[in-house]
Order: structure tokens, then sequence, then C-alpha cells
């Protein structure tokens, strides 16, 4: 018998009757257009509110339905599907029950949302029927940069974390850009979940501040782990079934051969990000269980190249921006990779360029493109090497010249004749110190008194994690090198950005003649610091002392 329910959204649900008219009605229609059974019963219905529907698919289909707002997911649940995707689907992640995914939909019957979904979380999906208004509150209280330890911060869509610290791979202040990241995609591949998966990671970890991004492929399932202030952690894991599919988008993406999965390869991604280009570079790496791929992001919006913001003293600072101002000349700075060296020539040519110089650099990729600068890159497969491009450059009448690194005796004995004739020199070299490095360049072959002259400073550095200061503690404890209780913004780690550690040795007369004397590094570094040069342990202390890092990065980084 036809009885009457209390008005809905100004319609009016009348009897059974229309009920399981409307039910035939929608199963009907379902048939013809493909179209969602809940979108066909909000149709067939008079377009009742989805309150109604969900009430529908519970009584009469039998399909479970829950009250949502309620529910708190945990973090790990929040992260399992893409934020995007959240959205896009209206698939609000509740609760994993075993292995299965409990997710609430609008219209849990529709199979190709589920197998999107179980693609994207390489879980089973355990469907529930929700309304439309109870999934989009919680949508917008979990995925909004919300507070909360189960909050999960939605870096594709918004401007990063709200208010963190700076996490810089340079040992510079980061500016995350602002707005989408936009990634190529062939016409027809933008609704490939596999597409939309790919993009929101590489989106995530560009709004994150991340170094580096690893794809890593094991048996069961491959790992996303992203490099944060030199530190790799896991961000989401990606089922196996899956795995190959993401190789392939990424190799598509930098330009590779797809079919070619027994040797390693390099390619390049291109990408536009808050106004400015964003570089980044992509190895492939076979291994049993498939290819590995890390992707090296290159944003020079990220990395703020000012010589004061590095975390040189005050010293250190004024010795290097003496042997700056002169006119020929050797800068080195050593350390392992990593390390930021690039980051701080880059900041040195920054701080020198000007209409009447003529910089001219040498890299080996061209990780920032400075303006003003011209910039080249060495090429193996037509032999254009270091020594190459440097015997080239000097013809370009130069002024100032960086060479990327110093490999080999060629390139250091180029770029010596060069620093002795009236070139300012600056480089790179792989060393555990700044007195380490004279003994590096003997050994490559260097005559010792050419090498005296040339030499104008050497610097050392390291990269250390600095405190957050959301969640520093109180200035005595920061003082005694204590770290951050952990806050979500800076993903529970007590630290946030990262800042330099330095020793910079100026070539002085005395450091000159012991070089030329042959002297060991153990004599040059004693001398160097009698004349009051300050070592990268000593320079770490201080940064304690500051509050900016803490005892334990210190001697992670300088043992």
């Amino acid at each position: 018998m036809a009885t009457q329910s209390p008005s809905r959204g100004g319609f009016t649900v009348s009897a059974s009757f229309d009920i399981e008219s409307g039910i035939k009605a929608a199963l009907s229609d379902l048939r013809v257009s493909g179209d969602s059974l809940a979108g066909n019963l909000e149709r067939a219905l008079h377009k009742q509110d989805d309150t109604s529907v969900a009430g529908l698919l519970r009584d009469e289909l039998n399909i479970v339905s829950e009250d949502i707002l309620a529910c708190s997911p945990a973090g790990d649940v929040l992260r399992a599907l893409p934020a995007e995707s959240v959205r896009t689907y209206a698939a609000m992640p509740l609760a994993w029950v075993g292995e299965k995914l409990k997710v609430a939909l609008i219209d849990p019957t529709d199979l190709d949302v589920l197998l999107d979904l179980h693609l994207l979380s390489g879980a089973a999906i355990l469907p529930i029927a929700a309304d439309r208004d109870s999934i989009e509150k919680l949508i917008a209280k979990h995925y909004q940069g919300g507070n909360g330890a189960g909050s999960y911060v939605d870096f594709s869509a918004s401007t990063g974390k709200p208010g963190a610290a700076s996490a810089t791979p340079g040992a510079s202040e980061l500016q995350k850009p602002k707005g989408p990241i936009r990634l190529a995609a062939k016409a027809g591949d933008a609704d490939s979940p596999i597409v939309r998966l790919v993009n929101e990671i590489i989106s995530e970890a560009i709004h994150a501040g991340s170094s580096d991004i690893h794809f890593e492929p094991f048996e069961r399932e491959m790992k996303v782990r992203l490099r944060q202030d030199g530190v790799l952690r896991v961000h989401r894991t990606i089922n196996a079934r899956s795995k190959a599919e993401v190789v392939s988008r990424l190799k598509i993406m930098a330009d590779m051969d797809i079919a070619e999965r027994r040797r390693p390869q390099d390619g390049r991604i291109r990408m536009e990000g808050a106004g400015h280009g964003i570089d980044v570079r992509v190895s492939t790496l076979p291994t049993e269980h498939g290819e590995k791929v890390v992707l090296r992001i290159l944003d020079k919006g990220a990395v703020a190249l000012e010589l004061t913001r590095l975390g040189m003293d005050e010293t250190a600072l004024a010795n290097l921006e003496h042997a700056l101002k002169q006119p020929y000349g050797m800068i080195l700075m050593t350390g392992p990779t990593g390390a930021g060296k690039t980051t701080t020539l880059y900041s040195c040519l920054n701080r020198i360029k000007s209409p009447e110089t003529n910089i001219v650099t040498v890299e080996d990729p061209i990780e920032y493109k400075l303006d003003g600068i011209t910039q080249t890159a060495v090429k193996k497969e037509v032999e254009y090497t270091f020594a190459n491009a440097l015997r080239t450059i000097l013809r370009q009448d130069p002024n100032v010249i960086m060479v990327g690194e110093i490999r080999d005796k060629e390139t250091a004995e180029i770029a010596v004749r060069a620093a002795l004739t009236g070139h300012l020199v600056l480089s790179t070299l792989h060393t555990n110190d700044a007195p380490g490095a004279v003994a590096r360049l003997l050994d490559m072959g260097i005559e010792p008194f050419l090498l005296a002259s040339a030499l104008t400073l050497i610097g050392a550095q390291r990269l250390v994690r600095k405190v957050c200061p959301h969640c520093a503690p109180p200035p005595e404890e920061a003082a005694a090198g204590a770290k951050g209780k952990g806050c979500h913004l800076c993903n529970r780690t007590g630290y946030a950005g990262r800042v330099g550690v330095y020793e910079v040795m100026p070539v002085t007369e005395g450091i000159r003649s012991l070089i030329t004397a042959k002297k060991d590094t153990a004599a040059i570094r004693e001398a160097a610091v009698q004349e009051g040069m300050l070592g990268l342990r000593e320079d770490g202390m201080a940064k304690i002392r500051a509050g900016q890092t803490t005892l334990e990065e210190v001697l992670r980084e300088t043992a």
C-alpha cells in the first residue's frame, strides 16, 4: 500500500509503487546509457537528494550504507588514494579492514570506479553507500591541509604545507610553487588512472620541496620514496600489477624507449609551475623485479641563489666575497655529492654577474639556467668533455669560468692555467675537507708551484637539517642540541629545511709556501686553523648553539 514520506528537497517520495517503478526505470536506463546506477536513480526519482538514493541502494538492493560523518580516518588510510582521485570520484577512504580499503561512494555499484580505485590503491575495495553531502564534507575536512594528526595535506592543489619552513635541496630557502604543476599528457591520456597517479606524485613531490623521487619495484609492490631535507621517506605504495604501467608512463614523459628494459636510460621531463620552468632528470636502472626510476627535481624557483642565505658565518662569507672580487685565481668548493656545492657556486656567479662581465659555465648537466650567463653542457657521445669545453671557452674571451667538476688531470691542468692567465675559475672537487683538495690536485699531477699560485680560496660544505620552527623546543633545549617535538608541518620529524655547514680556507702566503713545499694535509689544516679557519664541525657546533640544528645532525654529516 502506498505511503507518504516527508518531503525532501522540494520533492515527495509518495509510494512504494513509485519507488519500484523508479528502480526499474533506472535499471533499464543503465543498460542503455552506461551511466552509474545512482545517477539514473536520481533522475528516475525526480532528482531527489542523495540521502534517499543511498537509502534505496541499502533497502532495495541490500547494499551497505553508513552515516560516515563521525569517521576519523587515519593518515595511512588518507594516503591510500591520490587526493585528486578522491575528489574526482567522490570516493572517501574510511579505514583498513584487513587488507581491504573501506571507501564511501555515492554509487558503490559503479564497477569502473571500483576498478580505478583498486588500481590506484593497490588494495581490494570494500565499498559502502553514503550521501554526497557527507562524502564532500569529509573530503573537505581531511584533504585541504586541515589540522590534526590524521589530516592529509594536498600538495597538488595547494601552496604546500601551510606555514611550513623552507626545505631546500641546495642549502637555500625554498619558495614552494603555488598552484598546480602542469605536466604534458597526450590527448586521451588525461583520464587514465596511471596518468593521474604519476602526475599527482610528481606534483606532490614538487610542492613538498623534495629533491628526488624514487620509484622502487619489489616482488609484491612498488614503493615511492621522496627525498626531503636529504632524507628518504616512504610516500606511498603502488600495487605490483601497476608498476610496469607506471614505469612506462614515466619513460614516455621522459622521451625514453619504453621497449628497452635491459639497459639503463636517461631522460628529462619539462614542466611549468608558478610561472617558471621545472626540469626533472630521469634515470632508469634494471633490477630483479623491474626497472627502478629516480627523478631528480631541478626547480630554479625553489632555490634562492643568494650568498647571505646559505648559512656561512661572517668571517667565511667575507673571505669568499673577497676572493670573488679578484680578477683571476681559482675558487674550489669541496664535499660529497648532494652537499650543495653547485648551489654555492651558482650563488657566487649570481653575486658577480654584470653586463661588463663575460661568465661562461661548463656543466654535466646544466642544473639551473641563469640569466645573463652563458652555459654549456658536456656531451660524451660527441667527445665534448670538460677539457675540450674549457679549451673552447678560453677562445670566447671569458672573464669568469665555472667548471662543474674537476675529475681528471687534463681538466685540472687547463683550469689551473686559466686561473694563472687572467681568468677567475670556479669549480668543485670531491674531497672531505678544504685542505684535502690540495693533496687531491697534487695527486692528479698538478705541479705544486702552479697550484700554489693559482689557488685563491678552498671551501668545504655539508647540509644539515634545521630544527622545525613550528615545534621547536625551548631556547635552552635547542641550544643544547634538541630537535623539534614533531608536528604535522614537519611530518613528525622535528626538522624542516636545511642549512649549510662550512669551512672556508683562504689561500694565504703561508698556505702557498706549504703547498710549494708539498706539506701534507694535516700541516695545511693546522696552519689554516691558526689563521682563523673554522672547521666543519666547529661551524656545526656554532649552529647548534644558535638553535638551528642538532648534535645528531652535525655528527652525522661531519664524522
